[in-house]
């Protein structure tokens, strides 16, 4: 009987759990990032991989809207170290990889140079990782575009700190960086920041008429979030500076 009684409550709570997370994953969709901070912060469960990537989502999302530098990389270690706590639980989630990758590369670029070639590496492993688990994931290609980006954008100097590093230093090729930002485009085409970092990325290639197509796309674009102002005035400002 109590074994009975004792299963009924686990499934209960597993149930209203799964609804707290169906609930805060749509806050997130629908990019209401104060609300889903503050709901999520409601639970308590440190051997939960699934709660534990979204706070780590959570955090990275408030860290992207903060202004102060001090205060948005205080988030930013913050989301890392959930994200760390995800990965560690089940390495399995796609998420958790993505979140785990996305974090420690922004580590690497708060931390400098010698850092964000360090991490570079973990970075490309988990984020294929993350695509391999599932491929449907905007994000995750952005994430990959990104890393390829500033890959390729690395100066000599960066280089040789990389050649010191590294027997092989980790390469990015401004190719790589397109077609990683066409991939997250063609699975969400609405989001501003593939399409700004596309234009950079055809503008780094020498491209320069699909990148004032793609820059015009961008301006194109609804806002949804403070973020997206951002990339637009971007955009307008690549599009004075270069046509």
């Amino acid at each position: 009987m109590n074994f009975k009684f004792y299963s009924v409550i686990f499934l209960c709570y597993s149930f209203l759990l799964a609804i707290d997370f169906s609930i805060i994953d749509s806050y997130d969709a629908n990019k209401q990032y104060d609300i889903e901070f503050n709901t999520i912060q409601k639970l308590s469960d440190d051997s939960n991989a699934e709660l534990m990537w979204r706070i780590s989502r959570a955090y990275f999302n408030q860290a992207e809207q903060e202004s102060d530098l001090e205060k948005k990389n205080e988030l930013f270690y913050i989301s890392y170290d959930y994200s760390k706590q995800a990965l560690f639980l089940d390495s399995s989630i796609a998420k958790a990889n993505h979140y785990y990758a996305v974090l420690h590369g922004q580590i690497g670029l708060i931390e400098g140079t010698k850092q964000k070639i360090i991490n570079a590496y973990d970075v490309l492993k988990f984020g294929k990782i993350a695509i391999a688990l599932d491929p449907t994931y905007d994000n995750t290609y952005h994430l990959l575009g990104r890393l390829n980006f500033e890959l390729a954008n690395l100066s000599w100097f960066e280089r040789n700190i990389a050649s010191l590093i590294y027997e092989t230093p980790p390469k990015g090729t401004f190719n790589e960086a397109i077609d990683y930002f066409l991939d997250a485009i063609k699975l969400n085409p609405t989001d501003t920041r593939h399409w700004l970092w596309l234009s950079k990325s055809y503008l780094a290639h020498n491209q320069n008429g699909k990148a004032k197509a793609s820059l015009l796309k961008t301006i194109s674009l609804s806002p949804q979030v403070q973020k997206d102002n951002h990339n637009i005035e971007e955009a307008n400002q690549l599009l004075i500076n270069n046509y």
